[in-house]
């Protein structure tokens, strides 16, 4: 009988032991994933403050490197209407700290040959886009967005070059039609070039950290993830081209203006980047359009003084794929 007890006594000593050893588990790993934890939401604060600092610095040096911009005399906007295609109706991002800058940049002749009839553009474009660096509305996701809104061709660089000013004299040989469809692409064009002067600026600033690209891009697209960029652009895609008026005018493509005829017809352009650690340049390594549909007028608007292509909503253009 005494040996019964004792032995009952041994095990419930082994039992306490090996509940303890137990609970002294259970307590190791959850202090250890909360000190992950914090040390995760520590790594995500610091990067996005890298991220947020390289866009400034980047923003400097472009500054830096292409002066101020033009003066007032310079800036034909054209007819200017406000629609709802832009980042501040984006539920998908939060641009609250109001990092926005306008920057201007020349943009050197894409070489591309718009239409049978023309040479390869080599007109240097005197460009403005708003450039915004944004986040995530959800706190949880580690998300940064840089987004290009209000794209504004303001003119060609002169003096004009040679070939240049062939394109020009090519240019006036087309059809109404013809003019209207070369503008639209050029137009889609200098904003992709604009776009990848961007990012190439941005990819060499130091503090940037991107994920570098997959073996075999085409069929491995990256992951969004941490590291990725994040780039969006917004275009009106229910528009009208007009000439507008400008007595200053010389350019006869940027004396056209595509101006929007609905005021919520939007198409979203979303592109991911990765770092080609060959190059040590960025590649587009995810790209998807969204479209909304145009659903409220806009009625005509006084600057359009002779309209060269009308709006048709049955047929709203979004971003040319390239």
């Amino acid at each position: 009988k005494n040996l019964e007890k004792m032995k009952r006594k041994k095990y419930t000593i082994f039992g306490l032991i090996i509940s303890g050893i137990v609970v002294m588990t259970i307590l190791s790993c959850n202090t250890e994933k909360m000190a992950n934890k914090t040390q995760e939401v520590e790594d995500v604060e610091e990067l996005m403050e890298m991220r947020k600092q390289s866009f400034i610095e980047t923003v400097e040096r472009i500054q830096a490197e292409y002066g101020s911009v033009p003066s007032a005399a310079t800036l034909r906007e054209g007819a200017v209407v406000k629609t709802e295609c832009g980042p501040e109706n984006d539920p998908d991002v939060d641009c609250s700290d109001n990092l926005m800058f306008p920057i201007t940049l020349d943009i050197p002749g894409t070489g591309t040959v718009y239409h049978e009839d023309l040479p390869p553009m080599t007109c240097k474009i005197k460009i403005r886009m708003d450039v915004l660096f944004c986040k995530s509305p959800d706190e949880n996701e580690q998300t940064t967005y840089i987004i290009f809104d209000n794209y504004r061709p303001l003119m060609i660089v002169m003096p004009y070059s040679e070939s240049c000013r062939a394109w020009i004299n090519a240019f006036y040989g087309l059809s109404r039609d013809e003019q209207v469809e070369v503008f639209r692409k050029m137009l889609e064009d200098y904003q992709n070039a604009f776009e990848e002067t961007f990012m190439e600026m941005w990819v060499s600033n130091p503090l940037n950290n991107y994920d570098p690209c997959p073996d075999n891009l085409e069929q491995n697209p990256c992951a969004p993830n941490r590291h990725a960029v994040h780039v969006k652009y917004y275009k009106d895609v229910c528009t009208k081209v007009c000439y507008v008026f400008d007595p200053d005018c010389n350019d006869p493509v940027l004396c056209m203006k595509e101006i929007p005829c609905y005021s919520d017809g939007c198409c979203t352009r979303e592109r991911i980047y990765c770092l080609d650690e060959e190059t040590q340049k960025v590649r587009i390594c995810n790209q998807a359009n969204y479209i909304k549909p145009c659903k409220i007028p806009i009625g005509e608007v006084p600057d359009c003084i002779l309209e060269v292509e009308s709006c048709n909503p049955e047929e709203p253009r979004c971003i040319y794929e390239n």
